[in-house]
């Protein structure tokens, strides 16, 4: 799949499009209002095997994602959630 889902996803889904790869999300940040992206994942084969497995508890308004470009942990509010693109 190439093209951008800028459908209303559910929660599932957009991890579910996560866990295949590498993705790029769109989101409005919840401080200024204004949209951002992010490329990021869940697919275990790319997050680092030192990393994984360091989730807490399951939040259902928000997405925890191993972000590609800063190497780390980062999240998004589901109700942010604008769009997102495999890579």
């Amino acid at each position: 799949m190439t093209t951008t889902t800028k459908t209303k996803l559910t929660r599932s889904q957009i991890i579910t499009q996560l866990k295949k790869g590498e993705c790029i999300v769109t989101y409005k940040k919840k401080a200024t209002g204004k949209s951002d992206t992010m490329r990021c994942t869940l697919d275990e084969d790319i997050i680092p095997e030192i990393v994984t497995g360091k989730l807490g508890g399951e939040n259902k308004e928000v997405i925890i994602v191993w972000n590609t470009i800063k190497y780390g942990w980062r999240s998004f509010r589901v109700d942010s959630f604008k769009s997102i693109k495999p890579v």
